[in-house]
């Protein structure tokens, strides 16, 4: 299948000529037509003799010849034979391009091309005949001068080592493409150009014109170069591409981040050599890489933002360590690459009196290599023998004149071109490094917005101090620009940290505190401390282990006895648990014992403003309420719990972390507890008084008493019980019961408040008569616990008026029957346990009423041997209850 297309091809390719040639000859030989009328038995003959020449060309087209065609038949026969080709000619393209598709012209011409090459190869061979013959032969002998002797010798050995030398330079120009290619490939750039001058060298030795008595005189031996030769002018066409290859590839070299400074020095050597470039125009070069160098650093992929849940701790940490260690590659990267970028440039220009630069050194080598005093790297040690040894036969080049193997490109130390002035490249490294460092804190900052702790960002600040000091390419004052340049970087995002996590504590409190009257627990500590802490599993549920869950349980436990209510602990603990995780990250800054590179002064105002702001959501919040609702009472009853607590709390040590912000938050809180705390027992009692008020002086009462208070009584009214039971009530929704034991102070002003409420509500109003004796015992009660806690304007004004409404009712206290002080000092003692938060914390019954006695604890807890009336003849049992009585019934 492959063959027949090709032999189809040169069959129609063959039989195209001939048609041509066939077309010219009809063209000039036919005779000039004649009008006449064609007899049938012609027309027959001519049919035939055109069908048995289409036969004939059908099956060796190539055997007709076109003066024997036109001597035999007529111009009209010929005619028929040259449609009947060019039809099948037609065809068999046709049939070709059936056979190959659309790319038959692409067949015809490889056909062509083939011919093409076995006309060439056949003139090739018949060259080389020549060649053997002219060697061999004698004709050889006969040309060579005829000389006797040694002179003949002689003559001939000189003919024999031109052509060897010619070969050798033939050979070296003819194999410098694929040596090119293999030292570029392995960034030997110094090697490929110097290779390349050698060629070029070479080069201009094989074809221009031979000085007197140079040893390349080819024309005294009668070879002629270009002309027997043509090859070498094409071969060094080829040859001379390849300067700006490497030129090209030696320049992209320079922008590697990790390129050492011996193949730096190579790579600008090259480029000073193979154009002739002044040496600052090879630093600008150098520098303009390095900046390219640098932005695509700077430009690598950014560190992967974490995308892990953040409630898997273990996802969440490796996720961390990944953006961790892919800020510090970024960071090391940049860092090595402006750190080799300065270093190189002055090792290799700087020149000083004692220590010549690299490149004076490498320049000073190529020009006196015996007499260079300085050290080199073996690198750059560059001479034309030593790369000629090292190529591939390397045996052939020493047939090469001492001329070309002791080739060397010109130098001039003496030249401008050669020096680079220290004052030029101390600007030009200026300038760049820069801009280096711009770009440095323009990147970092991106790179570091990533790190989302304050103890990761510290640990990248350390590690670039400790690059600082392994680093020995740069001076001190450039190692100190780029550890301040990393160090504001540092600060600025550790400002937005501490500023984030200021700012979460703050929306989370002002969220919580907007909440202040929702919990219905948060009434009264008392509710809460008898809830049962949450059930501890006996078995592990979801991952939570048994150790996780008592310490949730004697959390839980810690809270009821602290008197921390959900809604007042679920600030707390959002607060407390953020705090000590904000301490714990400036910690980490400044236990490197630098003060936390004075960020802790920065982080000062934003504490500030985070306290001055939880403070403000809280006088705001307390501020909101009406005076109206029952829920404005729970609400500020939270608000000043939340203020004490605070004010006490963990929280405001780990915000300040020694830095002294916030000096004056507990006072201001304080402050701010004792006007809500003062809100609410205006409030508060301004309600009791009220009730308490409605039952004596509502007008129905004053026209008809109830039957609750028209009876003359001995003790204190029920009235009066229920605004004291609630307001002992009331105060314990404010404090727990170890606040009340050890804050008379702030029950004292509550109870106070009240009876001065009560009295000048009563001042106001005429009592009627019918209610001035119950509202008699009503104030002895009030001022026997007033006598309690010893209070003085409160004791003078009971006394006025109860005094006051003896007399209006005809009431002789000291002809009674029933001492007022022993019936009120009775009922008080047995209502202490419910009025226990209205009474000091020393208060017994037995003391009260026997002085020097005492058979009780502080509120009211009687001893076992004190002998109390039991308590189920003061409580009526229910229905069912006398089941349980087994021991009376009994006994009964």
């Amino acid at each position: 299948m492959n063959r027949r297309p090709s032999t189809v091809s040169m069959a129609s390719s063959s039989s195209l000529p001939n048609t041509t040639r066939l077309s010219k000859s009809s063209s000039l030989t036919s005779p000039v037509p004649v009008s006449r009328t064609p007899s049938a038995s012609w027309v027959q003959r001519s049919a035939s003799i055109s069908s048995t020449l289409a036969n004939q060309a059908a099956s060796a087209p190539h055997l007709l010849d076109p003066d024997e065609l036109f001597a035999k038949h007529s111009v009209a026969e010929v005619r028929n034979v040259q449609l009947r080709l060019r039809a099948d000619a037609d065809a068999k393209q046709e049939e070709l391009r059936i056979m190959v598709g659309e790319r038959y012209r692409d067949l015809l011409q490889a056909s062509s091309s083939i011919i093409a090459i076995a006309r060439s190869s056949h003139r090739v061979q018949e060259a080389l005949e020549e060649m053997h013959d002219a060697i061999s032969g004698s004709n050889f002998e006969q040309q060579l001068p005829r000389r006797s002797g040694t002179g003949m010798k002689e003559g001939a050995y000189s003919h024999l080592k031109t052509l060897q030398s010619l070969a050798a330079h033939m050979k070296l120009l003819l194999d410098t493409p694929e040596h090119l290619w293999r030292l570029i490939e392995r960034k030997k750039y110094l090697h490929a150009g110097w290779l390349f001058m050698l060629a070029r060298v070479i080069h201009h030795a094989l074809v221009q014109p031979a000085i007197e008595g140079d040893e390349e005189d080819w024309k005294t031996h009668n070879i002629d170069v270009q002309e027997q030769f043509p090859i070498v002018q094409r071969q060094w066409e080829t040859v001379g591409q390849f300067k700006s290859q490497i030129a090209y590839k030696a320049t992209l070299s320079l922008r590697e981040p990790r390129i050492s400074v011996e193949d730096i020095c190579s790579v600008l050597l090259t480029l000073h050599l193979l154009d002739s470039e002044p040496l600052t125009k090879t630093v600008n070069i150098f520098f303009l890489q390095r900046s390219r160098s640098l932005q695509h650093s700077l430009t690598r992929a950014a560190p992967i933002s974490s995308q892990a849940p953040q409630h898997v701790n273990g996802s969440a940490l490796k996720a961390r360590k990944a953006i961790l260690r892919d800020v510090r590659d970024s960071l090391d990267l940049v860092l090595n690459v402006i750190a080799l970028t300065v270093g190189a440039a002055r090792r290799i220009f700087n020149d000083s009196p004692s220590s010549p630069s690299l490149m004076t050194r490498v320049l000073t080598f190529i020009e006196i290599p015996q007499s260079s005093d300085f050290a080199l790297p073996a690198e750059l040690q560059m001479s034309t023998q030593k790369l000629l040894s090292n190529l591939p036969s390397a045996s052939h080049f020493t047939l090469l004149p001492l001329s070309i193997r002791s080739y060397k490109p010109y130098v001039d130390l003496d030249s401008p071109a050669t020096v680079v002035v220290p004052a030029y490249l101390t600007e030009r490294l200026s300038q760049w490094f820069q801009q280096a460092t711009t770009d440095l804190k323009r990147a970092a900052g991106g790179w570091f917005a990533d790190v989302d702790t304050l103890t990761d960002l510290w640990e990248l600040r350390r590690w670039t101090h400790l690059w600082a000091k392994t680093d020995t390419q740069l001076v001190q004052s450039e190692i100190e620009t780029i550890l301040d340049t990393v160090d504001a970087v540092v600060r600025i995002q550790a400002a937005e940290l501490w500023k984030a996590r200021l700012g979460d504590m703050e929306t989370a409190v002002g969220a919580l505190v907007d909440r202040a009257e929702e919990s219905l627990l948060e009434v009264s500590h008392v509710n809460f401390l008898f809830q049962a802490p949450p059930h501890v599993p006996t078995f592990k549920l979801g991952g939570v282990s048994m150790a996780a869950s008592f310490q949730k349980y004697g959390d839980a436990l810690r809270s009821q006895i602290a008197g921390r209510t959900p809604l007042l602990d679920k600030v707390l603990s959002t607060v407390e648990s953020r705090s000590a995780a904000l301490r714990q990250d400036l910690g980490s800054m400044i236990s490197d014992g630098e003060g936390g590179c004075g960020l802790l002064d920065m982080y000062r105002p934003d504490a500030d403003e985070f306290l001055a702001a939880v403070l403000e959501a809280m006088s705001s919040s307390s501020e909101k309420f009406g005076d109206d609702a029952e829920s404005t009472m729970r609400a500020l009853a939270f608000l000043s719990r939340l203020a004490h607590e605070l004010s006490s709390s963990s929280f405001l040590a780990d915000v300040r972390h020694g830095t002294g912000a916030g000096m004056g938050f507990e006072n201001k809180a304080q402050e701010l507890h004792g006007r809500t705390l003062e809100r609410w027992r205006q409030l508060t009692c301004a309600g009791v008084t009220g009730k308490y008020i409605e039952t004596w002086s509502t007008a129905s009462d004053i026209s008809r008493p109830s039957k609750e208070i028209s009876s003359v009584t001995s003790s204190p009214s029920s009235a009066l019980m229920q605004a004291l039971f609630s307001l002992a009530t009331a105060c314990q929704s404010v404090d727990t019961p170890m606040h009340l034991a050890h804050a008379g102070g702030a029950v004292l002003t509550s109870f106070r408040l009240f009876v001065r409420s009560l009295l000048d509500s009563l001042q106001q109003r005429d009592i009627a008569s019918a209610h001035r004796h119950p509202l008699l015992w009503d104030l002895r009660l009030l001022r026997r616990i007033t006598l309690l806690w010893d209070s003085g304007w409160e004791l003078a004004a009971l006394d006025e008026r109860i005094a006051e409404l003896e007399s209006k009712a005809g009431v002789d206290s000291a002809s009674s029957l029933l001492d007022p002080d022993t019936v009120v000092s009775d009922h008080l003692a047995r209502t202490h346990v419910l009025l226990a938060a209205l009474l000091p914390s020393t208060y017994t019954p037995a003391s009260a009423g026997k002085p020097g006695k005492k058979d009780s604890l502080p509120n009211g807890f009687l001893l076992p041997d004190s002998n109390p009336q039991p308590t189920m003849e003061l409580v009526k049992p229910g229905p069912r209850f006398g089941l349980l009585l087994v021991e009376s019934t009994a006994v009964g």
